[in-house]
C-alpha cells in the first residue's frame, strides 16, 4: 500500500491507543479508588497492594481489548475511508487488487493513492476521544477522593466494668461460722490449721475489697489452697496408683479393700486376702514380695513420715518381712497365725486411718462447696484440678478386682498416673508367646523378688534391678 493509505493507518492505530490507554487507566484508577474508600472505612479488610494489583489487571484487559477491537485493520480502514472521504470504494479496490498489474488496476490504485495524499488526515474522523479524556479526569477525581478521606478508626472495645463489691454483714457472719465448723472438727492436723488460716486470712483482706473481680479471685485462690492443703493429709491417694500395680496380686487386693467404706466389707475383704494368702503353695514368697511392695509404696508415696495410713502399711509390710525370714526356722501354721494377725491390726489401726482419711476427703469438700456459696461462685470457675477431688477412697461398687478392667494407656498401665512400661511387643519365654510388655511386668517383678529372696542374684545387681522397678512403679517418674 502507498504512502497516502501508511498515513491514515498510523492516525488510526495512534487513535486507537489513546481510547484504549485512556479508558484502561480510567478503570484502574476507579478500582483502585473504590478499593481504598471500602478500606479506609473498614468494609474491606484486604491491602490496599492487593486493590492496586486489582486495578492494574482490569486495566490491562481493558485496554488490550479495547485496543484489538479499535486497531484499524486494511479492510476496516479501506471501509473507512472510501466512507468518509467519499472516495466510491477506490481504497478497497485498490486494497483488492494491489497484487494485480493490469494496466487499468495500476492506474486506478495511482489515482485513489494520489487523492489520499492530497487528502489531510484530519479528515478523517476519531469518536470518543473526548468521552476517554473526560472518562480519566473522573477517575483521577475519585482516586484523589479516596486519598482524602480519613480511615475509619476501629472502635476499641469497652472495657469491662468491675461491679463493686461490699463485704455484708450475712458474708461475715456464714464465713466466721464456717471457721468455726472447721475449728471444732476432727480434721487431721496439719490440714486444719491451713484451712483455719486460709479462711481467716480471706476474711480480713475481704474487707479491704472493693471490686467483685478481686473478690473472685481471693475465694477462688482459698478454695485452691483448701484443696491443696486437704490433700496432704488424704494420702490414700498417693499410695493407691503404687499398690494398684504391684505385681502381687495381694497388694492389689488390700489397695481394692482400702477403698471399702463399709466396715463389714471391709473386714470380709481383709479375711479374704488372708484366706488366698494361707493357700498360697509358696505362702513365703507370697508374703515376701507383699512386703516389698509395700515398702516399694511406702518409699515412693511421698507423704509425711507421721502419716497414720503410710505407718500402718509400714508396720504391716515390717511385719510380713520378719514372718518370711523366720520361716526358716518356725513353722508354717506359725507363719499363717503370724499373717492373720497382722491383718487383723490392719483391720483395727488402717481402718481407722482410712475412717480419718475419708472424713478429712468429705470435710475439704464440704468446707470448699460451702465457701464459694457464700460468695455465689459456680464451682466450675474453679481451675479443673480443683473442682473435684474424686481421687480419695472410694466405695466397693468403684472398684472390681479383675485384672481386666485395667486400662492401658500409651506408656503405661492403670489409670494414666503410672508408667510401668511401654506398649511393645516383646517375646515372653515362660508362655512362648509375643506379648505386650505391660502384659508381664508384674509376672516379672515377682520373679526378681523371688530370685532376690533365694540369693540368686548378686547384692550389686539385686540393688540396679529394684531402682528399675521402682522407677516403673513410682508415679513421681512419670517421664
Amino acid at each position: 500500500m502507498g504512502q497516502g493509505f501508511r498515513k491514515f493507518k498510523r492516525r488510526m492505530v495512534r487513535a486507537a491507543l489513546w481510547r484504549s490507554i485512556l479508558p484502561g487507566i480510567s478503570l484502574a484508577l476507579c478500582t483502585f479508588a473504590v478499593w481504598m474508600i471500602l478500606y479506609k472505612r473498614l468494609l474491606l479488610p484486604l491491602s490496599p497492594l492487593l486493590g492496586a494489583a486489582v486495578g492494574l489487571g482490569a486495566g490491562l484487559v481493558l485496554g488490550t481489548a479495547l485496543f484489538c477491537g479499535l486497531y484499524p485493520y486494511q479492510k476496516r480502514l479501506a471501509r473507512k475511508l472510501d466512507r468518509e472521504l467519499q472516495l466510491r470504494e477506490g481504497v478497497q479496490t485498490m486494497l483488492a487488487f494491489r497484487n494485480s498489474e493490469d494496466a487499468v488496476t495500476v492506474l486506478q490504485r495511482e489515482q485513489t493513492e494520489q487523492r489520499l495524499q492530497s487528502i489531510p488526515t484530519k479528515r478523517l474522523r476519531v469518536k470518543h476521544v473526548w468521552t476517554c479524556l473526560v472518562c480519566l479526569v473522573l477517575a483521577l477525581g475519585l482516586s484523589m477522593t479516596a486519598f482524602a478521606i480519613p480511615a475509619k478508626q476501629p472502635i476499641p472495645p469497652e472495657e469491662p466494668v468491675d461491679p463493686p463489691f461490699e463485704l455484708s454483714e450475712w458474708d461475715v457472719i456464714a464465713l466466721q461460722n464456717l471457721i468455726e465448723e472447721v475449728k471444732a472438727s476432727t480434721l487431721t492436723e496439719p490440714a486444719k490449721g491451713e484451712v483455719v488460716g486460709a479462711l481467716e486470712l480471706l476474711l480480713s483482706e475481704l474487707y479491704q475489697t472493693e471490686t467483685q473481680g478481686r473478690m473472685k479471685t481471693l475465694v477462688i485462690d482459698t478454695a485452691v489452697s483448701i484443696r491443696r492443703a486437704v490433700a496432704g493429709v488424704v494420702t490414700y491417694q498417693s499410695f493407691s496408683p503404687i499398690m494398684s500395680a504391684g505385681g502381687s496380686p495381694y497388694t492389689r487386693a488390700l489397695d481394692a479393700a482400702l477403698r471399702i467404706s463399709d466396715q463389714a466389707q471391709f473386714k470380709a475383704a481383709l479375711d479374704a486376702i488372708v484366706a488366698d494368702i494361707n493357700e498360697d503353695e509358696e505362702f513365703d514368697v507370697a508374703i515376701h514380695v507383699l512386703s516389698e511392695e509395700l515398702h516399694m509404696a511406702v518409699r515412693n508415696a511421698g507423704v509425711r513420715p507421721e502419716d497414720a495410713l503410710g505407718t500402718e502399711l509400714e508396720r504391716l509390710a515390717n511385719t510380713l518381712a520378719n514372718v518370711a525370714d523366720k520361716l526358716e526356722s518356725y513353722t508354717l501354721t506359725w507363719g499363717r497365725m503370724q499373717v492373720t494377725d497382722a491383718f487383723g491390726v490392719v483391720y483395727s489401726e488402717m481402718g481407722k486411718a482410712m475412717v480419718q482419711q475419708r472424713y478429712d476427703d468429705e470435710m475439704g469438700d464440704y468446707v470448699v462447696k460451702r465457701l464459694l456459696e457464700i460468695f455465689g461462685i459456680p464451682m466450675d470457675e474453679l481451675p479443673a484440678d480443683a473442682q473435684d477431688n474424686d481421687q480419695g477412697p472410694q466405695t466397693p461398687g468403684d472398684y472390681e478386682d479383675d485384672d481386666d478392667d485395667q486400662t492401658l494407656t500409651d506408656g503405661g498401665l492403670g489409670s494414666g498416673e503410672l508408667i510401668v512400661g511401654s506398649q511393645d511387643v516383646i517375646y515372653d519365654p515362660y508362655s512362648g508367646k509375643y506379648v505386650k510388655y505391660s502384659e508381664v511386668i508384674d509376672i516379672y517383678n515377682a520373679i526378681f523378688l523371688e530370685n532376690k529372696i533365694d540369693g540368686v542374684l548378686s547384692e550389686q545387681m539385686a540393688e540396679l534391678i529394684e531402682s528399675y522397678f521402682t522407677a516403673l512403679f513410682s508415679p513421681s517418674n512419670k517421664d
